[in-house]
């Protein structure tokens, strides 16, 4: 948590391979973020980004929200 303009959804973007950092490098394992197929990279990460309203989704939901697997191999 933090507050309002600290930078949470852009380090979730740049983590998702939904930006790309301007200077600087993110690393997985050592490797480079920019380095990986981003299709494979996408296929292991999901974010929920969050508006002021409330979903009217379960946790297991939200978690599973576009994936190809079913949710009981997930959770």
């Amino acid at each position: 948590m933090g507050v309002n303009g600290a930078g949470k959804t852009t380090m979730a973007a740049l983590l998702a391979g939904l930006y790309h950092p301007s200077s600087g490098r993110i690393t997985v394992d050592g490797t480079d973020l920019a380095d990986l197929d981003p299709v494979t990279w996408r296929a292991r990460v999901c974010a929920v980004f969050r508006d002021f309203v409330r979903y009217p989704l379960t946790v297991r939901d939200h978690v599973t929200l576009g994936g190809t697997r079913t949710a009981g191999s997930i959770l």
